[in-house]
């Protein structure tokens, strides 16, 4: 299973990730405030102040060695912030 955010304004190419990898970001302190993080695959829309608050957060943090299996934790680590700032908020499907 994965998790694919889409862009709710088209500027930004959709980013898919696995289950793992999204439930891990909903693990962070903070993320809590943002919106429901029960680990299910429910779907959430997120503004655009959101999502900039999200990549705040993610910013801060440092991602376990096993996270955004692929690509890397500090490639997927910047490729997410990129979106989450450059995006008009998204949803999760």
């Amino acid at each position: 299973m994965s998790v694919e955010l889409t862009d709710k304004g088209g500027r930004c190419a959709a980013l898919g990730m696995s289950n793992g990898t999204w439930f891990t970001l909903l693990d962070i302190p903070g993320v809590e405030t943002l919106f429901n993080t029960r680990k299910t695959n429910d779907p959430i829309d997120c503004t655009r102040s959101k999502a900039r608050k999200l990549a705040d957060l993610i910013e801060a943090w440092e991602p376990p060695d096993h996270w955004f299996s692929g690509i890397g934790k500090s490639e997927g680590k910047t490729l997410l912030i990129a979106f989450l700032r450059n995006c008009k908020g998204f949803r999760t499907c």
